[in-house]
């Protein structure tokens, strides 16, 4: 029998291992994980060596993440294999020449789309476009007529320059607080490139301008007026970062050198000449030649200018490079209120979703490593009809949150102070979806500022963790075992992920557990899960120090009264065990009520939000 058991495990983990190389050349890779959970077990075990070649190759031939465009972020086209353009939206026309060497861009299209800049707007300003064949142009955003030119026959390409409409910039100015002045100004400079020609285009004084810029940069947390313009295109084209390869797409399109694509990334974010040199590892003389030649490549004449075809190349690429590709109307209910609130130390933005009422009780969220700023719809209105105010902070290096280096607590506890500073608020509760270490140091560093707090199914340490059967467990066992593994297996979970894999995975994750599984079937609270997985998929630069965090085994600071805070455990929970954490949790945190939920699982924010309210009332209540 044992020998029999012993061929068994053979036979599956290499059914698995081949069902993962022939998913290495698509890009469903972590179906297998999902389809075959026990191969993956016995290919842990059985050839472990093997395994990891294909997940480190994995990662490494990776696409670029994800990319969630706003519909309304592109003019676009149709033309025919020469090049002509045959029908185009009002936006594309108004703005852009008739592209007359398109022909040969079309003519080296294959079924990949391609990036380049080979047109000039009405003012004679070079624009980035990408290009793609009817085919695969037809999953992007084009228009009515385009979509009719293509059917009919009269177009065989699609033509697509960023060019965000009015429902992107103001997008763009919910998140990051500006005001209508501010954000009429800031469009007219996009487009002119010079401040004193935005200024007179929109009819205000210059020194009124220079005005304008200063708060502009203040409130974006912009260095000067290139990176301001930059950061402003891609928040106005939606949620994206750009691909790993981008500065070697931008020297290939404009014949430049890597250093120099380089070089200008650094000027475009903010960088002065010579601090951008030391970032290259070039001389100031050379810095300033490979400057000259950036700018007679691209055609451009100014910093500004610079940063913003550099902006468009980024975006462009994101839709051609994406492993997946969504697009969502500005405004629409689903649209989180996103705010980027800059750091005061100035080393990037903090992605904040404040969903009110401004006079409510402050609870902020924690999400878990796969998750992001989407929440469950039942938990949010439950806090909301308690009485609470939801303020969910993506950590260091999550979603659109910029990553820190050094201590990845450390910089979660400053982000949260940030925030509460930034939104006037003296102190606030915690409820920790996930992270719940991140919570805890957070709530040791800040004090008196955090009331209290709310641990949902937090994972015991690696040592006591004994939850290691199924996909999510021998995954976690499998990293926590053999840490090289930890940034390959993040690398696929962000470059080769899309919305139908998150949420097989989702699924998969909580198999078994009937409650968790009534709630993936509930189509608004699945939206939310995998929205929620997509902006974890950005960078995984979080994930990563997270798990590497938790995977050294380092200590966590002791809350020395918990009377305030409570840790819920579901009873049906298939990825940890109750019984694993409640001596740790109980010690680490003294006085904390600890409970086990009947009838809940991984999921009980979602299937138990009044529990949850329940015991956030414990944090605020009077003592």
């Amino acid at each position: 029998m044992k020998l029999q058991l012993t061929f068994a495990s053979m036979s599956w983990s290499l059914d698995f291992l081949s069902s993962l190389k022939r998913a290495e050349r698509s890009s469903a890779m972590l179906m297998p994980f999902v389809d075959d959970p026990e191969g993956f077990g016995a290919a842990i075990d059985e050839h472990p060596s093997v395994l990891a070649d294909i997940i480190a190759r994995g990662g490494q031939t990776a696409m670029a993440t994800v990319a969630d465009f706003y519909t309304d972020a592109f003019a676009c086209a149709g033309a025919l294999p020469d090049g002509t353009v045959v029908v185009a939206d009002q936006r594309f026309a108004d703005w852009l020449r008739n592209p007359d060497n398109l022909g040969p861009i079309i003519g080296k299209l294959a079924t990949s789309p391609q990036v380049t800049t080979i047109t000039y707007d009405n003012c004679g300003r070079p624009v980035a476009v990408a290009a793609a064949t009817a085919l695969k142009g037809q999953l992007w955003p084009i228009s009515t007529v385009i979509q009719q030119a293509i059917d009919r026959g009269r177009a065989t390409h699609v033509v697509l320059a960023l060019s965000p409409g009015s429902d992107c910039w103001q997008a763009a100015a919910r998140a990051c607080g500006l005001s209508a002045s501010e954000l009429r100004l800031l469009q007219r400079l996009s487009v002119e490139g010079d401040l004193r020609t935005a200024c007179a285009a929109i009819g205000i004084a210059y020194e009124t301008g220079r005005k304008l810029v200063a708060s502009l940069l203040r409130k974006t947390g912009s260095a000067r007026q290139a990176d301001l313009i930059r950061f402003a295109l891609t928040v106005a084209a939606g949620a994206i970062t750009p691909p790993r390869f981008a500065d070697a797409t931008f020297a290939e399109l404009f014949g430049l050198r890597l250093r120099q694509a380089k070089l200008a990334r650094a000027i475009a974010t903010g960088s002065m000449r010579k601090a951008a040199a030391d970032r290259v590892g070039v001389s100031g003389a050379r810095a300033k030649a490979d400057l000259k030649a950036c700018f007679a490549a691209c055609g451009v004449t100014s910093v500004v200018d610079l940063s913003r075809i550099m902006a468009e190349v980024d975006a462009l690429s994101a839709l051609a490079e994406a492993c997946d590709v969504t697009f969502e109307v500005p405004g629409k209910v689903s649209c989180d209120p996103l705010r980027l609130i800059p750091r005061a130390t100035g080393d990037g933005r903090i992605a904040v979703s404040d969903h009110g009422p401004s006079g409510g009780r402050p609870v902020l969220i924690f999400h878990t490593t796969t998750g992001g700023r989407a929440q469950s719809p039942k938990m949010l209105a439950a806090l909301r009809q308690s009485g609470f105010r939801a303020i969910v902070i993506e950590r260091p290096g999550y979603g659109l949150t910029d990553f820190v280096d050094g201590d990845i607590w450390h910089a979660a506890a400053r982000d949260v102070e940030h925030i509460l500073n930034s939104l006037k608020i003296d102190r606030a509760a915690i409820l920790a979806r996930g992270g719940a270490q991140s919570a805890v140091f957070t709530a040791a560093a800040l004090g008196q500022r955090i009331a209290g707090g709310v641990l949902l199914g937090p994972d015991p340490p690696v040592e006591l963790d004994s939850a290691r059967s199924g996909m999510m467990g021998r995954a976690k066992g499998w990293v926590y075992d053999t840490p090289a593994m930890l940034a390959p297996l993040a690398a696929i979970l962000s470059r080769r992920t899309s919305t139908e894999q998150i949420a097989r995975l989702m699924r998969a994750s909580v198999r078994g557990s009937a409650i968790d599984e009534a709630i993936c079937d509930d189509p608004a609270e699945m939206d939310a899960l995998v929205r929620g997985g997509r902006q974890s998929a950005f960078g995984m630069y979080g994930f990563v120090a997270e798990h590497a965090a938790l995977g050294s085994r380092r200590p966590l600071p002791e809350i020395g009264n918990g009377s305030r805070w409570s840790v819920l455990f579901g009873a049906q929970d298939p990825l940890f065990c109750a019984a694993d954490g409640q001596h740790y949790w109980r010690s680490q945190i003294a006085g904390c009520l600890f409970e086990e939920v009947a009838g809940a699982g991984r999921f009980l924010h979602a299937s138990h939000a009044p529990d949850v309210c329940a015991a956030l009332e414990r944090s605020f209540a009077v003592r």
